[in-house]
């Protein structure tokens, strides 16, 4: 039997939109807040902002708190590797290398994704269909780092490598996510941010000496933006999207990450605008779409 999904109504689009616009923004007011803030001082902050932006969902429905141990674990694995790691990373990352270059590398995460099912859950099976799709993301992926290498230097390429590393560790932290029974996205969600907030502040108060003082007004207004809306209310929109329109089509967004990145960074930064880049963009964009209609393609089945 082909299963019923929701029809997505124009209400839904603008939703997927303004999602789409807010992870893709991210990476450019990273990049401006970065010029001035310490990647690990951004981090601790955005994650602050972002937990009692979330926590505020708690309050519309009763909390119940995981039972098990097993969850809590789960838990904190989402709030040190799935969250706070790759804030960093990115933060870090784009000390060096461009927003929208950051954003495209972070795109192929659902790549990531495919691979690692493949060996955790591997049953005989290959990959078939989606062989080509992993195949394009990649592309993409190696014409970055070529890119990256032969324009610029090693430093940047290492960056680059971060950004990846950050895509892997939100892979990481999806897949304990999908894991976790017994407790509220929007609990989870708090919780791990908490986690991740109350690490990078430890670690900012012992390896530096933060001087909030000497934050600019525009950086501080790009934090808040970061944790409210990058973090927070993107995450609400995604909530009432999943619940309106369906999970797969909530994850079309894979598609306007990259694409917001890059342009947000071509006209507002007026980053370079090569040839490499569109075609490793078209490559990993490609790659996002055969990955999505074979996976609708099962679903059907």
């Amino acid at each position: 039997m082909t299963p019923i999904h929701p029809t997505p109504t124009p209400t839904d689009y603008f939703k997927l939109i303004l999602i789409g616009a807010a992870w893709g923004s991210s990476f450019l007011a990273i990049k401006v807040i970065v010029e001035e803030v310490s990647p690990l001082m951004l981090v601790a902050l955005r994650t602050w902002i972002g937990a009692l932006c979330v926590a505020g969902l708690l309050v519309t429905k009763p909390i119940v708190f995981p039972r098990t141990m097993a969850v809590w674990r789960r838990i904190v694995f989402i709030g040190l590797v799935g969250t706070g790691l790759p804030f960093f990373l990115i933060s870090w990352g784009e000390t060096r290398v461009d927003s929208g270059l950051a954003a495209m590398a972070m795109s192929v995460g659902p790549v990531f994704a495919v691979l690692l099912s493949h060996i955790t859950a591997y049953d005989g099976r290959p990959l078939g269909g989606k062989l080509l799709g992993v195949f394009c993301g990649l592309t993409g992926v190696a014409i970055l780092s070529f890119e990256s290498l032969t324009q610029h230097n090693l430093g940047n390429l290492i960056a680059l490598l971060a950004t990846l590393a950050a895509a892997i560790c939100y892979v990481l932290g999806g897949e304990s996510t999908r894991k976790i029974t017994g407790a509220s996205a929007e609990f989870v969600t708090t919780a791990s941010l908490c986690i991740a907030a109350m690490m990078t502040t430890t670690l900012l108060f012992a390896l530096e000496s933060p001087d909030f003082e000497s934050v600019t007004r525009q950086s501080w207004m790009l934090i808040i933006y970061l944790g409210a809306v990058s973090t927070g209310l993107a995450l609400l929109i995604r909530f009432n999207l999943i619940k309106s329109a369906g999970l797969a089509f909530a994850s079309y967004v894979g598609y306007l990450v990259p694409s917001f990145g890059f342009i947000f960074g071509v006209l507002i930064l007026s980053e370079a605008l090569s040839a490499g880049r569109l075609l490793a963009l078209v490559f990993i964009l490609l790659g996002l779409y055969l990955l999505q209609r074979q996976k609708k393609e099962r679903s059907t089945r």
